[in-house]
């Protein structure tokens, strides 16, 4: 009975249900090397135990069971900061980027996640704050707010080398927060505002300018701001998370409208 109506609730309240989860994403992001941290994609939910191992919960919106996965090759102390999950260059599938800190990261088939990680060099002398990924692209943001990109392709999966992103149009602007769709970049600065962005690769492949768009947050309470934004791997879904841990969507969202018209906010699910 309990299952039952667990799953006919997550059916008829899927958007509140995702609101849930980034509320446990932004809180696991802010707890360095603690449990719980997690990537989503359509091979189903990722976590870190905090230890050595991973746990994958596959099936319907809120899963069916979990499975231990150990990488290959790791040290039984492993301890792992951060797990993103994005679709793989090479097929149909999904990779998985992994990193213990803010100086390394590695990256695996999702499809075999007990394989061996391959290491990916990062820039000199950069600490890494957060990554995003999509299909052909794996973006990078250091703790200065510099950008960094890496091409995905299927003959190079895990990308030939790192491109720094040229921000001068933002001028004073430090990003802290960056989404990955199919074919857009969301961001979101130190002081609550968003960014657009056409094209995932370096150079912005319609030669539109400005390369990133302004985009006016949603209306907030004095002191209240935007910290994060999320966006679904087909460039169709944008939420964002503010400083109290709330929840908005972005509507609107188009093939012919990708910045989306509105905001509505996600009330919480008690």
């Amino acid at each position: 009975m309990h299952a039952t109506h667990s799953v006919a609730t997550a059916a008829q309240a899927p958007v509140e249900k995702v609101a849930d989860k980034l509320r446990m994403a932004f809180w696991s992001q802010q707890l360095q090397c603690q449990p719980s941290l997690l990537g989503v994609n359509k091979s189903g939910v990722w976590i870190s135990s905090g230890k050595n191992e991973f746990h994958v919960a596959k099936g319907s919106l809120i899963g069916t069971y979990w499975n231990n996965v150990v990488p290959r090759g790791t040290a039984s102390a492993t301890k792992w900061a951060f797990v993103l999950a994005s679709p793989a260059p090479t097929q149909d599938g999904s990779s998985l980027w992994l990193c213990q800190s803010s100086k390394d990261l590695c990256v695996l088939s999702a499809q075999s996640a007990q394989c061996r990680p391959s290491t990916v060099q990062l820039p000199p002398d950069a600490e890494m704050r957060t990554y995003a990924a999509c299909q052909d692209a794996l973006w990078a943001l250091d703790s200065l707010g510099q950008v960094f990109i890496r091409t995905l392709s299927k003959s190079c999966p895990t990308g030939m080398h790192w491109t720094k992103l040229d921000l001068s149009q933002l001028g004073a602007v430090r990003l802290t927060s960056l989404a990955c769709g199919n074919e857009h970049i969301w961001a979101c600065d130190s002081k609550g505002g968003l960014y657009f962005r056409v094209g995932t690769q370096p150079l912005n492949p319609s030669l539109m300018l400005p390369a990133w768009i302004t985009i006016e947050p949603p209306v907030q309470l004095a002191g209240v701001t935007l910290v994060s934004v999320h966006s679904s791997p087909n460039d169709q879904m944008l939420w964002a998370l503010d400083s109290r841990w709330n929840v908005h969507v972005r509507t609107g969202v188009t093939e012919e409208m990708p910045v989306g018209t509105d905001w509505e906010h996600v009330p919480e699910v008690s």
